[in-house]
This record gives structure tokens, sequence and C-alpha cells, in this order.
């Protein structure tokens, strides 16, 4: 036991020759450590925010949004969460004798812009709710002061996004496995 003091003070000195004045007056440990004032105001902060959150995300909901086509003839309504609210069709489309295909692609146009509108809706209410908040939004960077990247916190993402689908191997110009054509059923 009489050893392990020793031992300690060396360790210590050597550490603090090794670091530099630096070490011996505490800058490295205080730098390594969040502000815990700082921290427990932005849990403060992010716990109203959750509080407030459903009312946000049943606000979103119940706005429809909606994307017309050839000329706002074909209108198709989404809800906020993504539902299909319905499809109004003019009726001078029916008598102008469109094809299928010109009229589905018509119905795909609009409900590509209503998505897109209501995506839009989303994100700039959200950006809004986070700015008013005074939190940044998430993957926007900034995070909660002194807590560095962790786990989806300070800016940095929790979670890479998953890899690209590797391509598939070209078609082979013989069989490998010598059973040919005739046992493939």
């Amino acid at each position: 036991m009489a050893l392990r003091r020793p031992l300690l003070s060396v360790c210590l000195a050597v550490a603090a020759v090794v670091a530099g004045d630096a070490f011996s007056r505490g800058l490295v440990a205080r730098r390594a450590t969040p502000n815990l004032g700082d921290l427990m105001g932005s849990m403060g902060k992010v716990a109203e925010a959750m509080k407030k959150m459903p009312e946000l995300q049943k606000q979103l909901r119940d706005t429809p949004s909606s994307g017309t086509a050839l000329g706002g003839k074909v209108k198709v309504s989404i809800s906020g969460d993504l539902a299909p609210l319905g499809v109004e069709i003019d009726e001078s489309v029916m008598e102008a004798n469109l094809t299928a295909e010109v009229l589905a692609d018509a119905v795909y146009l609009a409900m590509k812009e209503a998505h897109n509108a209501s995506l839009e809706l989303s994100r700039t209410q959200l950006s809004k709710f986070y700015k008013d908040m005074g939190v940044p939004m998430p993957g926007q960077g900034g995070g909660i002061p002194g807590m560095g990247g962790m786990g989806g916190m300070g800016g940095m993402p929790g979670v890479a996004p998953p890899a690209p689908a590797a391509p598939a191997p070209p078609p082979m110009d013989f069989d490998p496995a010598g059973i040919g054509p005739r046992f493939a059923d």
C-alpha cells in the first residue's frame, strides 16, 4: 500500500510534465467535460419542446396539401400524414378523350406535387418550432452545448445512412453447376 502512493505521485508528475502547463492548471480537464449549467438549461428547452410537439404534430396531420396537373384540371389532396384525401378531375379532361396513360401521368404529377407540398410544410413548421424553442433542428448542426456529437445530439446524426446496394452480378455465359436449362423449372 505504501508503494502505491509514491507510484501515483510519480505518474501524476510525469503526466504534468508531458501535458505541460495546461494540464497543471486544469485547462485540459475543463475542456473535456461539458458545462453542466448549459446542459441543464438545454434539457429544460428539450423537455418543453417535447410537451408542445404533439400539438404541432396534430396541426400538421390536420393540414391538407394539394397538387395539380393539366393546368389545374387534375387535383390531388393529401393530409399532413400523407394519407390520400381525394382526387378531382375536371369534366373537360374526360371530354378531351385523353389516353389512360396521359390521365395516369397527370394524377401521378398532381400526387407528387401534393406530397412535396406536404413535406415542405412539415419542414417549414418544424424548423420554425425548433427555432422558437431555441433548440437546433435534429441533423442541422449545433446541438446541446457541451455534449459534442453524442447519439444524434450535437448536430451529429445518430445512425449512419444505409450503404447503397451492390450492383447485380452480370449474367454468366456458361452454366457453372452443369444443370443447364432443362432443370430450370
